[in-house]
């Protein structure tokens, strides 16, 4: 028995260590890059690493940038819209595909995987083409639609998969009862499937807000992001600016990681009630 104890503990040690190993791994990058955007240029070329906040240069050009501000206004309108749009359409989506008897349903969830799957550069070319002849090139509207096609697939199957799990006797008591699909959708599914929502709703934002090659294709000067005025940086009249791209990363990363932290109960709720059902 005390044997038995013992290996426990030692389990939870090994356990807790690497799990301190991996966040430390994972939480290094964006710690570094924290401290490297309060240093000057020179010091981050220096021999010699060191940890010094002696600076909010960067900062201070940043936002005097109205190219950046530009960008940061842009990614602003753009990552809401885009998920407000998403979460509309894997609902309805979703919905249907988990509900109803429809046709061919399996082969339609083995497509959206298929899409899922699928490399971007295997359709940004034809979808480039298309919204090129549209005119919607350079435009929120491209860019919104754009972002929508990519966050769908995984929002529908999660969507789809959190449906699967919720029970069906709330929807026929209320079909019983006379209910529309749209009454039972908005009274009953959506409140019930908050946590899965609120998980779809922000892998779809981060997703708009990090992308970069389909914002750096699709966009022009006015309408580019952040991910793509930060790379921006990289190339100014033949010099690379680490310390901008640096502080540019840490100002895009505070939405996401403010975001995830208020809807964190939300988000842990919906990982383990269904929305990563396998």
């Amino acid at each position: 028995m005390n044997q038995r104890k013992i290996l426990l503990k030692i389990k939870k040690i090994l356990i807790t260590f690497a799990a301190i190993l991996i966040l430390s791994f994972l939480f290094f990058p964006f710690f570094w890059a924290t401290v490297s955007s309060f240093m000057h240029e020179t010091e981050l070329f220096s021999r010699t690493p060191k940890i010094a906040f002696s600076t909010l240069d960067n900062y201070i050009t940043l936002f005097q940038d109205s190219f950046f501000i530009n960008a940061l206004k842009n990614s602003a309108i753009l990552a809401p819209l885009t998920t407000l749009l998403t979460l509309l359409i894997s609902t309805f989506s979703s919905y249907g595909l988990s509900r109803m008897r429809i046709p061919g349903r399996g082969a339609l969830l083995l497509l959206i995987v298929f899409f899922q799957m699928l490399p971007t550069l295997a359709y940004i070319v034809p979808l480039f083409v298309f919204f090129n002849a549209l005119k919607l090139l350079g435009t929120y509207y491209g860019l919104i639609i754009v972002f929508t096609l990519l966050n769908l697939p995984l929002s529908v199957y999660l969507l789809k998969t959190y449906f699967d799990s919720l029970p069906y006797g709330l929807e026929e008591a209320a079909l019983v009862d006379g209910a529309s699909y749209l009454t039972i959708i908005t009274r009953i599914i959506l409140p019930l499937s908050l946590p899965g929502l609120f998980t779809v709703g922000i892998f779809a934002f981060t997703g708009a807000w990090n992308e970069l090659l389909f914002a750096l294709v699709f966009s022009d000067s006015t309408t580019q992001t952040l991910p793509v005025k930060i790379v921006g940086y990289g190339q100014v009249s033949g010099h690379t600016r680490i310390a901008l791209m640096l502080t540019g990363s840490v100002i895009t990363s505070i939405p996401p990681v403010i975001i995830a932290l208020l809807f964190s109960k939300y988000l842990l709720k919906g990982l383990t009630s269904g929305a990563f059902k396998y």
